[in-house]
């Protein structure tokens, strides 16, 4: 069976826009991004939902001319049967869930049917955050891209900085606040009277969380790189990144604070991640008895097995050992957070931290026969970090290692102090490499190995999550302590991740 999720913008009257298809070689391709609006009357069945707002089936023997387009939607020419349910905003229908079998033809089962039916509402929360996401994305990144290439103009960008749902705060050189916008307003429960020409460090008790404090805050001038922010206010959920502005020149220009309205996001979220435990949870009980009755039989319960038997019981083994792995890395990933971060900062000693990631990863290695190699710096210095998230991020790097270094294979952990100097003065950083034997990566793939894997797209992103595990949750823990993740690779010649993390100050 395979599975699209439709989803309607309003770019035109009566248009639609594809935003997640799953292909013939079962990869899936987000094209909302890239993909012009399609004529919904060129595919009638879609034309069918929006009129009745309500599921329909077709089938290939009669409904053959109806199905085609459909089908070429995913690129595939074949023609099966189709189940198709509108996913609602409200009385709105804003997408469809579409599940068809073009291979075989078979009917679709009624268990599978029952699920589309049950997560049609998850799906349509997904959808909508999809769609806003993007919108606002595109209108942020554009805005801050204008601040920081021009000279400020209030009068011209005022209007442009009001239409926008994204707060926007702006300081000048001194440190004034002279820009703000009624979403800032809104999102900061503080009005422009209140804030315009007051120095940009007013708002730093009412922004700082989410790993950045008013310390890292006060840093700003010293760096070109924009700081991460998550806070809670009242019944929002509010977003935000703090962007240095320079010019040509490298000169001080200002900060940029950019401020996004997430709570409908932390809801959907939170309904993916249920949807997930009890997907989870539903699965592992059949899975642990299938593969109890095959260790029995393997063992000779039921009399002794002829070699053929052997060999296929050992194909139903696996089997169930990887959908048993499977289930339990969509587990791990739904526990590592990767937006709305939470920090318990304490001052933690690096080394015992490296040492707690190091003695996780001991199964693993030694399970697949791996030489493991650790070379810490004797006087590695403390760092201000959320003790439990940083270590599930130091793990998640070296798992990665280990699963994609062939057996036999050397999988190495490095970590030492670097001093890095910024307008005369010096600061203190831990660094942490972690080194592998796989595959390695290309220039594409090591631009998306940090990006989450519902956002990538096409057949170098499918490489890329063959290759190893998600390490999109690592770069936002990362970066939520004010540090930073790259990594050097070639491919047939392995990779190197670097962490940077700052060091706690005396």
């Amino acid at each position: 069976e395979q599975v699209a999720i439709l989803s309607f913008v309003q770019m035109a009257a009566g248009a639609g826009c594809v935003a997640a298809v799953t292909s013939t070689d079962d990869t899936i391709h987000f094209t909302s991004r890239d993909t012009k609006p399609f004529p919904l009357a060129d595919i009638p069945p879609l034309l069918d939902i929006l009129e009745r707002q309500q599921a329909i089936h077709l089938s290939p023997e009669r409904e053959a001319e109806a199905l085609r387009p459909l089908y070429a939607l995913w690129g595939e020419s074949r023609l099966g049967p189709a189940f198709l349910h509108p996913l609602f905003q409200g009385e709105k229908v804003i997408g469809v869930l579409v599940m068809g079998n073009p291979v075989s033809g078979r009917p679709l089962e009624p268990s599978g049917l029952r699920l589309a039916r049950g997560i049609a509402a998850y799906l349509a929360g997904v959808v909508l955050f999809q769609q806003h996401y993007h919108m606002l994305e595109m209108q942020t990144e554009e805005i801050a891209v204008h601040l920081q290439t021009f000279s400020i103009e209030q009068d011209k960008y005022a209007s442009i900085i009001e239409a926008i749902g994204d707060g926007v705060v702006v300081s000048n050189r001194k440190g004034k606040i002279y820009l703000m916008n009624n979403a800032a307003e809104r999102l900061l429960g503080k009005s422009r009277q209140e804030l315009v020409g007051q120095n940009f460090s007013t708002l730093y008790p009412l922004i700082a969380g989410g790993g950045l404090t008013e310390k890292s805050l006060l840093n700003l001038n010293r760096s070109n790189e924009p700081l991460s922010t998550f806070f809670e206010r009242d019944d929002l959920a509010v977003q935000g990144q703090v962007i240095p502005l320079r010019n040509s020149r490298q000169e001080w220009m200002g900060v940029l604070l950019l401020l996004r309205d997430v709570t409908d996001r932390r809801t959907a979220d939170r309904a993916k991640t249920d949807f997930i435990e009890t997907i989870s949870r539903e699965l592992r009980t059949p899975l642990t008895t299938a593969g109890g009755y095959v260790d029995l039989m393997l063992g000779g319960a039921t009399g002794k097995l002829n070699i053929n038997q052997q060999y296929f019981l050992q194909v139903v083994k696996k089997g169930l050992e990887r959908a048993n792995e499977l289930i339990a890395n969509a587990t791990h990933l739904m526990d590592m957070p990767t937006g709305d971060l939470r920090l318990e900062m304490e001052t933690v000693p690096a080394g015992d931290l490296l040492k707690e990631a190091s003695r996780t990863a001991r199964p693993l290695i030694v399970r697949r026969k791996l030489h493991f190699a650790a070379e810490l710096e004797p006087e590695l210095p403390p760092i201000r970090a959320d003790r439990v998230q940083l270590r599930q991020a130091l793990e998640r790097l070296l798992d990665n290692a280990c699963r994609v270094t062939p057996e036999g294979g050397r999988v190495s952990l490095r970590a030492w102090t670097q001093a890095e100097g910024l307008n005369g003065q010096q600061s203190r950083y831990l660094i942490v490499s972690v080194s592998d034997e796989g595959g390695g990566l290309s220039p594409k793939e090591q631009k998306l190995i940090f990006e989450p894997v519902a956002r990538s797209t096409g057949s170098v992103s499918q490489r890329v999550k063959e290759r190893g595990r998600d390490l999109s949750p690592v770069r936002a823990i990362i970066e939520a302590h004010g540090g930073r993740i790259w990594v050097e690779s070639a491919e047939g010649k392995g990779s190197v991740f670097h962490v940077a993390l700052p060091a706690a100050e005396a």
